[in-house]
């Protein structure tokens, strides 16, 4: 099999779209969070269950500037 840097391309290119994947998750939580939607309803439909948490996977998207610490208390 012949190596070729065009080989490279779609592992960068995974894993640029898994970052931005990531970040319109982000986007979309905080926004559904603003809206007031509970985090139990976020996650039902990220498919996350309650103990993995959303406001676990989105702690830094929801953290307090002033304190460090997650909203809440918690994380």
């Amino acid at each position: 099999m012949r190596r070729t840097a065009s080989g490279l391309m779609a592992p960068a290119a995974v894993r640029a779209l898994r970052r931005l994947v990531d970040e319109m998750e982000a986007l979309q939580v905080d926004r559904a969070r603003e809206l007031g939607w509970p985090w139990g309803g976020i996650a039902g439909s990220l498919g996350v269950s309650r103990q993995l948490g959303a406001p676990e996977a989105h702690a830094v998207a929801c953290e307090d500037p002033a304190s460090g610490f997650a909203a809440g208390g918690g994380v």
